[in-house]
C-alpha cells in the first residue's frame, strides 16, 4: 500500500475473537454502503440514520474504529437532514472501506 493509500490514523486491531469474521464484516458494510448511498440520493434520512446507528455499536471490535467515528457523524447529520454534509461523510466512508479492503487482500 502506498503512502497515499494508507489510513491517516492508527486503529486498534480486531478483537481476536472476531478476526476470522472481519472479511465478512467488511463485505456486509460494503453492501450496506450501497443501501446508504441509495437512501442519500432519495433523501431518506431515516434509513441513513438507522444504518449509521447500527454501525456505531459494533464496528470497533472488528477493527473498524474509524467507521464508528464516521457513523456517529453520519447519524448526526442525517438527523439534521443535512444532505451536503451526509454526502461528505459518505465519501469518507467509501474511501475508508476501500482502504480497509486493500489491507485485507
Amino acid at each position: 500500500m502506498s503512502d497515499s493509500e494508507k489510513l491517516p490514523f492508527q486503529e486498534a486491531p480486531a478483537n481476536p475473537e472476531f478476526e476470522a469474521q472481519v472479511p465478512r464484516f467488511l463485505q456486509k458494510r460494503l453492501q450496506e454502503l450501497l443501501e446508504i448511498q441509495r437512501a442519500h440520493r432519495e433523501g431518506d434520512f431515516e434509513t441513513l440514520s438507522s444504518i449509521a446507528h447500527k454501525w456505531i455499536d459494533f464496528s470497533a471490535p472488528y477493527g473498524f474504529g474509524y467507521l464508528e467515528t464516521l457513523a456517529i457523524e453520519l447519524e448526526n447529520e442525517a438527523l439534521r437532514e443535512n444532505a451536503a454534509q451526509c454526502e461528505e461523510v459518505l465519501h469518507e466512508i467509501e474511501r475508508y472501506l476501500a482502504q480497509k479492503k486493500l489491507t485485507l487482500t
